[in-house]
């Protein structure tokens, strides 16, 4: 039985690196404005390795029987939301991402996230390191704020990283993280804050590594905290409700609601704009968003960066519905392994959510996979002492 444990881990973790590595790539400059077919050829060899992978871990499990009959159905609703998704909104990274998160089952939390937050943190540090050398091109975005690509795409994309990263890390340390481990990522945050002047990721990874600094020095964490479990099981369904209510709501017209949408850098407006020019499906709608690139140079502009607006009306009301059960799972299971720290952290990525669209970016955000993956599993034969020596 162990042996084959690892088999399937060590598939699982072939392909999730591989996934990763290939989606980091693609967030880089050099990649989205390479005139050259061998990047995109070699993105789609990858991506199809990896889903070979991630399949022969799922035929695995099926012929193993690892997977509860309740969970298996549960699998097969979700599995046919996410199909009929891609069928209308034609991106094929929603049926990776539902292979993913059906191999995921069962498998080592600290191994897949250690995976997740080393690879960001090496492109982060390749990227960055890279663009100030001058292997990477710099590329400034103007428009009366200097922001700094680093060598992606977008000005906003080191920022969104560092913030998952420092969710994932915090999520491994727990109540063994240091102060001197907080301010060093907070010495991050202000430098791509001076770099990318991007205000809404610098100050949310600010207030999220003083709460968690704060929680973590009582002996006591958690002690009142741990008591809103009701709040904890409804808490995505009414972010997702609310967020969607305020965008219907807006009204530019309005003194209020448009000094509301200055502070958000025009948020609510490009928001209540996509609801209306494209409305809501079942099951979402071709939309090629632009804006999010070196394209916004040329006055090309269409994004929503709500999460919740940019599901809702490019994959679908039937796929939102799908994400938030997602997380909803998510806070029931660590409520039930008293992970308070993981309800917390996902928290956090449902609150970014409604002014970030990576709530269900699996190449940023991986904390949906915790929903699925084991959280308070004992080691695996090849895994002890590596990481014991890593977060000892």
């Amino acid at each position: 039985m162990k042996s084959r444990k690892i088999l399937q881990s060590t598939l699982f973790d072939i392909a999730w690196a591989i996934f990763l590595t290939a989606q980091l790539a693609t967030l880089s400059q050099a990649y989205s404005e390479s005139q050259n077919a061998a990047p995109v050829t070699a993105y789609k060899a990858a991506m199809g390795i990896s889903c070979a992978l991630l399949a022969a871990v799922i035929v695995i499990n099926l012929i193993k029987k690892v997977y509860p009959v309740k969970t298996l159905i549960c699998y097969a609703l979700s599995g046919a939301v996410f199909a009929l998704s891609w069928y209308f909104c034609r991106q094929s990274v929603i049926l990776w991402s539902f292979l993913i998160l059906a191999a995921a089952y069962r498998q080592s939390g600290k191994r897949v996230i250690f995976i997740s937050a080393f690879l960001t943190a090496l492109d982060l540090i390749v990227m960055i390191a890279g663009s100030q050398a001058g292997i990477f091109t710099d590329f400034i975005f103007g428009s009366g704020r200097n922001r700094h690509g680093l060598g992606y795409l977008w000005t906003t994309v080191a920022p969104t990283l560092l913030l998952f990263f420092a969710l994932q890390y915090i999520w491994l340390r727990k109540e063994k993280m240091r102060i001197w481990e907080y301010i060093i990522i907070e010495l991050a945050n202000i430098y791509l804050y001076i770099k990318t002047d991007t205000y809404a990721v610098f100050f949310g990874l600010t207030a999220i590594l003083a709460f968690f600094a704060v929680e973590g020095a009582f002996k006591r964490r958690w002690r009142f905290l741990g008591r809103l479990k009701w709040l904890y099981y409804l808490g995505p369904a009414l972010i997702c409700v609310i967020t969607v209510i305020i965008y219907y709501m807006y009204d530019g017209g309005n003194e209020t609601w448009s000094a509301l949408n200055d502070i958000l850098k025009d948020r609510l407006s490009l928001g209540k704009y996509c609801l209306e020019s494209f409305g809501v499906t079942p099951f979402g709608q071709e939309i090629i968003w632009s804006g999010h690139s070196t394209a916004a140079l040329d006055g090309a502009y269409l994004y929503a960066d709500c999460s919740y607006i940019q599901l809702l009306v490019n994959c679908g009301a039937a796929f939102l519905i799908n994400v938030i059960l997602i997380y909803t799972r998510l806070n029931v299971r660590a409520f039930k392994a008293k992970d308070f720290w993981l309800i917390w952290i996902g928290a956090a990525a449902l609150l970014l959510g409604v002014l970030d669209p990576r709530l269900f970016d699996l190449a940023f955000n991986v904390i949906p996979l915790l929903a699925f993956l084991e959280l308070e599993e004992a080691p695996l034969e090849y895994e002890k002492g590596f990481l014991k020596k890593i977060w000892a």
